[in-house]
C-alpha cells in the first residue's frame, strides 16, 4: 500500500513539474525581434531596408507611407463592413474591401523614393509577390 501511494505521489509530482515547465516555455516571447509586415501584403520595413539597401531617410519615408496606407486600408474595410451590414439586411452578400487600387498607389509612392537600382529590385519583388498570390488563389 505504501509503495502504491509513493508511486502515485511521484507520478503526480512529475506531471506537475512537466506542466509548469511547459507553461513557462509558452510564456516566453520568441527570441529575436519580430518584424511587423507592411500593409497590403508588403514586407516589413526591416526586410525592405535589407533587400533594397535603403538609406535611413528612405526607410523613414516608407514607414510614413505604410502608416498612411494602413489607415486607408482600415477605412476601406470599415466602409466595406458598413456596406455589408446594409446588404445583409437586404439579403445580399458582403463585398470584400477593394484594396488593389490602394496597393498600386502605395507601390507608386514607394517607387518614387527609390534610386533606379532599388526600383528594379522593388519591381522584381512586386512581381514575385504577384506570382505567389496567384499560386495561392
Amino acid at each position: 500500500m505504501r509503495k502504491t501511494l509513493l508511486i502515485i505521489s511521484a507520478l503526480a509530482l512529475s506531471f506537475t513539474v512537466a506542466a509548469l515547465a511547459t507553461g513557462e516555455q509558452a510564456k516566453q516571447p520568441p527570441t529575436g525581434p519580430q518584424e511587423q509586415p507592411g500593409p497590403l501584403g508588403f514586407p516589413g520595413i526591416k526586410h525592405l531596408t535589407e533587400l533594397l539597401m535603403l538609406t535611413p531617410d528612405q526607410a523613414t519615408a516608407i514607414r510614413h507611407i505604410y502608416n498612411d496606407y494602413q489607415k486607408k486600408v482600415q477605412k476601406a474595410q470599415q466602409e466595406a463592413n458598413k456596406e455589408a451590414q446594409e446588404n445583409k439586411a437586404a439579403g445580399g452578400k458582403a463585398p470584400p474591401a477593394d484594396t488593389k487600387g490602394l496597393r498600386d498607389d502605395m507601390a507608386k509612392e514607394i517607387s518614387a523614393l527609390l534610386t533606379e537600382e532599388q526600383r528594379k529590385k522593388f519591381d522584381e519583388m512586386l512581381a514575385d509577390m504577384g506570382k505567389k498570390k496567384k499560386k495561392a488563389a
